[in-house]
């Protein structure tokens, strides 16, 4: 060997130079990509930051809107519906009151004769009817004083009306010759100063003209009553015998307590409310001047603010919405609902900034929460950086003394795990850490990283086993699910006669939320339904499963399908802790006459098909009437009727046949549904099925189905037993009318019972029967017939 040169000899030394060799290269790439990455870190985390801090920002915002037109919606229907309460009882009250009138001006030779008092001072402060002219030939008319002792029979359901109606200030029948019964509890303001009775004309009053001018119920708007000269809004019924005008019924409430009611209804600080008339004029408002004041006697539909005037003209058509606008130079939000009885609506209008304030708040402090958020992830990088660097000295010392000092020990245990992880398979998958293995520096952490690895190898493979073993178990549940679902479908009536039905099912998953069924009530009668429940999947069909139940249970009761609606959704509501609800239509057929009646619950418009003709869609006269059961507990459904021919054909669906989507993500839609239909108009109920699958399996293409799919088709063939008894539909009354048959009057039960007969009632005019039942029992009023035995 020449002198001077360095022999490396031995294995240690040469594992020794290369450690070192390695840790050095190792030590300036780490350092370099780990700059590099810090800084690319740093860098990232900054604009992450600013993009998570402007995604909060909006996202909060557009919630915090959401909620507050949420909460405002639901306060401003809450609110009209307590100021139409008011209106609601007084019409109430007189429409029972000219429902008597009638009945007596009709046939008054099967009243006796029940005088009227005078006014009298001692009966101030009790409610008592007391009689009333005009002047002295009206006093001395007995032609008109023998009706007004027939009227006489009436006067204690008026002072009952008076006692038990909480907002009703007054009651009176007004009648042509100029005479009234008034029921109040004023009668000491009925003198004037020398202690006389005062005149008073029911001619000359708004009440009286209002209702002969417009031939139907109307309201006045604000007067002053004649002796008091206190502000307040009365309602005019005229009763009509034979074409000729017999009396006028009104009804007054006070303005005191619908300022009131106004006056309690604001939000926040600056928040008031008002009431506008249907002539888009200001009626009530908590405010004196400004747009909105009650100075203001504008029509507001005619405003120069063009959203305003948009606004009113929606909020008269008796929508609800939440909106923001512009008044008087100030952002405001105004939600509005309609009050029904009189054709009012109601405002709620809040300053904007007083509604922006909590939500700015809110984004204050996220903005403060973000900045403090960068700077803590801008020091933890700054630490990340220091403590790698003093990792990096470490490990440059670790690596030089572990080289020098157990170099020699390095290739034997490699060798020897080398060995052992070959041998590893099949049952003996554990590698075991032997003695050798434990050096005390990376060869016992990797032997450490290998038994740790071969252990999560082991558990991974348990896992994947038990997985699939758990996977196959919820496929064959979901299939009992899928079959017990399709076991739930009803059969083919085959022994029945007089009609032919047939349904098609189709989930879009293993189990849905639709469903359809149809069974017999008694001999005579075929029910028949289809509904839809919100959702897909196991929930959904378990809510079906409930829904079905409850209202075949209900429907075999007896009672017509929206009285069958209103019992089974509070049943349905009890236990709907999801929130589901669900769309159904309803129809009970009498198989001998043909009649069909029905209801919708929020579900889609059926296909109709006269014998021989096309199928048509059967729509509601108002599909509003009416919601989706176990939305909204105590709603009352509106049921409709109507008589079917042999050959006459009923279709049904769910939202799956219409809503079903292509490629191109475009609806089906109804125009196709119905050229579907008619394509097989006078084929087999289960052809016209099958066609509009097929059709609606062609457009969709090889796009998955998105909705469950259920159809039903029923054909009307005929009577099929002569000796079935005709029965009157609306005559069936149910369990479910017990709590309106309980709240009427038993004495105006009997009086009005006499009346109706199949056809309808004589009185004035033949109204509906079903009409006069519902405006007998508190129903809508002014829905159906506008004049009351006129």
């Amino acid at each position: 060997m020449k002198k001077g040169q360095l022999k490396l000899v031995g294995l240690r030394s040469k594992i020794f130079a290369l450690c070192i060799f390695l840790e050095v290269v190792t030590v300036i790439l780490f350092t370099t990509l780990g700059g590099l990455l810090l800084k690319e870190i740093s860098k990232s985390s900054k604009e992450f930051g600013q993009e998570q801090q402007d995604t909060v920002r909006q996202t909060s915002g557009e919630s915090m809107d959401h909620l507050v037109s949420s909460f405002l919606i639901s306060y401003a229907i809450s609110e009209s519906e307590i100021s139409n309460y008011s209106f609601y009882h007084v019409v109430d009250s007189v429409y029972l009151l000219a429902i008597q009138v009638q009945e007596i001006v009709n046939d008054p030779d099967n009243y006796g004769y029940k005088p009227v008092e005078l006014p009298s001072r001692s009966n101030a402060g009790t409610p008592s009817a007391q009689l009333l002219y005009a002047n002295e030939a009206a006093a001395s008319d007995e032609k008109l004083n023998a009706m007004v002792s027939k009227l006489g029979n009436l006067q204690e359901q008026m002072i009952a009306s008076v006692e038990t109606n909480g907002v009703l200030k007054d009651i009176a029948i007004g009648l042509p010759g100029g005479a009234t019964i008034l029921c109040d509890a004023s009668a000491d303001m009925r003198f004037d100063e020398k202690g006389k009775i005062m005149d008073f004309d029911p001619t000359r009053r708004p009440w009286y003209q209002a209702a002969v001018e417009n031939e139907s119920m109307c309201f006045t708007d604000v007067t002053t009553d004649f002796y008091t000269g206190n502000s307040e809004i009365s309602v005019g019924i005229p009763v009509y015998h034979n074409g000729q005008l017999m009396a006028v019924c009104c009804g007054s409430i006070s303005l005191d307590t619908i300022e009131n009611t106004v006056e309690q209804a604001h939000v926040g600080d600056n928040g008031f409310s008002c009431i506008i008339n249907n002539e888009g004029r200001i009626l009530f408002s908590n405010r004196k001047d400004g747009t909105m004041g009650l100075s203001n006697e504008a029509d507001l539909r005619e405003s120069d603010n063009a959203a305003l005037a948009d606004l009113v003209s929606d909020a008269l058509s008796g929508n609800v919405d939440f909106r923001k606008l512009t008044i008087d130079d100030e952002p405001v939000c105004v939600t509005y609902a309609p009050l029904y009885t009189m054709g009012w609506t109601q405002l709620m209008i809040v300053p904007q900034d007083e509604l922006d304030a909590p939500t700015q708040r809110l984004l204050d402090e996220l903005d403060s929460v973000a900045v403090r958020s960068q700077q803590q992830q801008q020091d933890t990088i700054k630490r990340a950086t220091i403590f790698m660097l003093i990792l990096l000295l470490i490990m440059v010392g670790v690596a030089v003394v572990m080289s020098l000092l157990f170099s020699d020990r390095l290739v034997r245990p490699i060798n020897s795990m080398t060995k052992r992880v070959q041998t590893i398979s099949g049952e003996d998958m554990i590698f075991e850490v032997e003695d050798t293995y434990k050096t005390g520096d990376e060869i016992q952490i990797l032997a450490n990283a290998f038994h740790d690895m071969s252990e999560k190898t082991v558990k991974y493979i348990n896992e994947i086993t038990h997985i699939t073993a758990e996977k196959e178990r919820i496929d064959t549940e979901l299939n009992m699910a899928t079959n017990i679902q399709m076991g739930m479908v009803p059969g083919d009536m085959k022994k029945q006669k007089g009609f032919r039905i047939k349904g098609s099912m189709t989930p879009a998953k293993e189990v849905g939320g639709d469903f359809y069924d149809y069974f017999m009530i008694e001999d005579d009668h075929l029910a028949f339904m289809m509904a839809d429940v919100s959702g897909k999947g196991v929930p959904a069909a378990l809510f079906m499963a409930i829904s079905k139940a409850t209202i075949k249970s209900r429907a075999m009761t007896g009672g017509k399908p929206a009285e069958i609606f209103s019992s089974a959704q509070e049943l349905i509501s009890e236990s709907n802790k999801e929130d589901l609800f669900v769309t159904v239509w309803l129809a009970i057929v009498d198989l001998k006459s043909g009649h069909m009646e029905y209801c919708s619950a929020g579900h889609e418009y059926p296909g109709i098909k006269r014998a021989g003709g096309r199928y048509e869609w059967l729509m509601d006269e108002d599909k509003d009437n009416n919601i989706a059961l176990a939305m909204l507990p105590g709603f009352n459904f509106t049921g409709y009727e109507m008589d079917l021919k042999p050959g006459d054909r009923v279709f049904l669906y769910t939202d799956g046949v219409p809503e079903a989507i292509n490629t191109a993500d475009e609806q089906f839609g109804m125009d196709r549904t119905l050229d579907a239909l008619n394509e097989v108009a006078d084929d087999e109920d289960e052809d016209v099925l099958l066609n509009v699958w097929n059709r609606v399996s062609e457009y969709i293409g090889d796009e998955p189905q998105f909705d469950d799919t259920t159809m039903l088709s029923f054909t009307y063939l005929g009577p099929d037993d002569e000796g079935i008894e005709r029965r009157v539909p609306w005559m069936t009354f149910s369990t479910s009318n017990s709590d309106l048959l309980y709240s009427c009057c038993i004495k105006n039960v009997k009086i009005f019972a006499t009346r109706v007969k199949t056809n309808g009632v004589k009185f004035g005019k033949k109204v509906s029967a079903d009409f006069l039942i519902m405006i007998f029992f508190g129903g809508i009023y002014g829905t159906r017939d506008k004049n009351l035995g006129k």
